[in-house]
């Protein structure tokens, strides 16, 4: 058996893969193999008769965390054949691959489970979650939109994707971690919104852009994926906007970062359903490295970290109260912790005092409780992203 990225001849293996472990329609296959798929990022497994038994792909971004671009890549369609389940073929293709993003350089790579628990036996934890509105048409409070606000479809014909951007980026200005995204990332996305009977929406107020929407057209209902404003004007103005559709549909759906009270821009909440819904987990591929990116500064703290994966990242790590972290082998330590917890305390998705209640962190040194604490807060971190 022999595990490799592809090559030139294996386009059509990891098309037939897809295929016959996915439930996508023949529209977002030829838009992901077409836009999407790079030889080079195409992991797979094969027998000696050059047949394929199982593969995933690994799809790079870049990752803005406390204020640093960093590179990494997000696993999707981890797939193997029918015939070949059971096997361990999926943890000897997902340990493979975590190696060798640490060989690469990476510092974490991030994916959205299907099932948690898979994932979590290979370190992965839970980084950042999806907040769910949903309400009746007919219960949305604002019917006029603000004549101020200028109103513009997006096409790649008019090249407003710098627009989407500059929004984007003051929205995510207060979030600890978030997809670093530019013009080609938005022109993408729109030709993958085309195919699911989706648009884009800027508003502008004197020629600045001050709000977007992604909106989906589904079958009952009105999605929009992203709803950014940036005003409270804006934001009752584009719930105007989608309610123009109410004769076609009844439910509106947005999807939004974790605390963003939607609901508490329209008057009665109780109208609005809300919830929160763990979406992308993370993992550590080079624990020393995270942590000197974090400059945990004013403590002396020593880590001790068990990673059943990759080797490197076992051992205690040593901050001291410059932030400077050195490994050490032998010392004892303030707290023990598996590397799927350290990424959920890392991103901030729990607090150090809710680790501890969830006892998934060993305390063993007491005295430095209040410190942990201080450190590690919850942040905000926002990804929502599908291939």
């Amino acid at each position: 058996m022999e595990i490799r990225y592809g090559n030139d001849k294996d386009k059509a293996k990891a098309e037939y893969i897809w295929k016959e472990c996915f439930t996508d329609s023949e529209n977002e296959v030829d838009f992901y193999f077409n836009e999407l798929y790079k030889k080079e990022n195409f992991l797979l497994m094969e027998d000696g008769e050059r047949e394929i038994r199982a593969s995933l792909h690994e799809n790079p971004y870049e990752i803005i965390v406390n204020d640093e671009v960093i590179p990494s890549f997000y696993i999707v369609a981890v797939a193997v054949s029918p015939q070949y389940r059971g096997r361990g073929y999926m943890g000897e293709l997902i340990r493979y691959s975590l190696k060798n993003a640490r060989k690469k350089g990476l510092d974490f790579i991030f994916l959205s489970p299907i099932n948690s628990e898979i994932y979590k036996r290979y370190g992965f934890g839970y980084m950042s979650s999806l907040e769910k509105y949903s309400m009746s048409m007919k219960d949305i409070p604002f019917d006029r939109i603000d004549k101020a606000y200028e109103i513009k479809k997006v096409s790649d014909e008019k090249n407003m994707y710098k627009d989407l951007v500059e929004i984007y980026e003051k929205k995510m200005k207060n979030n600890f971690a978030y997809l670093k995204r530019g013009e080609n990332y938005y022109r993408r996305a729109l030709k993958e919104m085309e195919n699911e009977n989706g648009d884009i929406y800027i508003f502008y107020l004197e020629n600045r852009p001050v709000g977007y929407i992604s909106l989906y057209r589904r079958e009952e209902s009105i999605e929009a994926r992203e709803f950014f404003g940036t005003s409270r004007g804006v934001v009752e103005s584009m719930y105007a906007f989608i309610k123009t559709y109410r004769e076609y549909y009844s439910e509106l759906i947005i999807k939004a970062p974790v605390k963003s009270n939607l609901n508490f821009y329209i008057h009665n909440q109780v109208a609005m359903k809300k919830n929160e819904s763990p979406f992308i987990m993370g993992r550590i591929t080079n624990v020393e490295s995270m942590l000197k990116r974090l400059h945990l500064k004013g403590s002396n703290l020593k880590i001790s970290v068990i990673d059943k994966i990759i080797e490197e990242n076992n051992g205690v790590f040593e901050i001291d109260i410059n932030g400077n972290v050195s490994k050490k082998d032998k010392i004892e330590n303030d707290m023990e912790i598996d590397v799927s917890e350290l990424n959920q305390l890392l991103f901030g998705y729990f607090s150090m005092k809710e680790m501890i209640e969830l006892e998934r962190v060993k305390i063993n040194n007491t005295e430095k409780v209040s410190e942990l604490e201080k450190l590690f807060a919850k942040k905000k971190v926002y990804i929502q992203e599908y291939q």
